[in-house]
């Protein structure tokens, strides 16, 4: 039930993560969630990390920028998996939407 109303709530794009959590509940979407795949399925919250500038759900994650000594950037992913009780995550896969997706910009000063 925690999964159907997670994947379907809708994100207020005003807040935070920390603020909101999943967003706003649509039970009407979690109802067609239900009845379109009954048996169950895995998903991860957050569904996507955007750490790019200006991306207000990720606050204040999206305004840090990366340098060499700073601490390690830490977050939580919670796994939902209907399916059964154990699981094991053996790959994950980093994807983006940017083009140049592989650079990363280093300025010196």
């Amino acid at each position: 039930m925690k999964q159907l109303l997670i994947d379907s709530s809708q994100i207020i794009l005003e807040a935070s993560i920390f603020e909101q959590g999943a967003g706003i509940l649509n039970l009407e979407a979690a109802f067609e969630h239900m009845q379109i795949k009954p048996e169950g399925k895995v998903s991860v919250f957050p569904q996507r990390l955007d750490l790019t500038r200006n991306n207000p759900y990720t606050f204040p994650y999206s305004i840090q920028p990366l340098y060499p000594t700073q601490m390690p950037l830490i977050m939580n992913l919670t796994v939902y998996n209907s399916l059964t009780l154990h699981s094991k995550v053996e790959r994950i896969i980093w994807s983006s939407n940017d083009p140049n997706k592989d650079a990363i910009k280093v300025h010196y000063q």
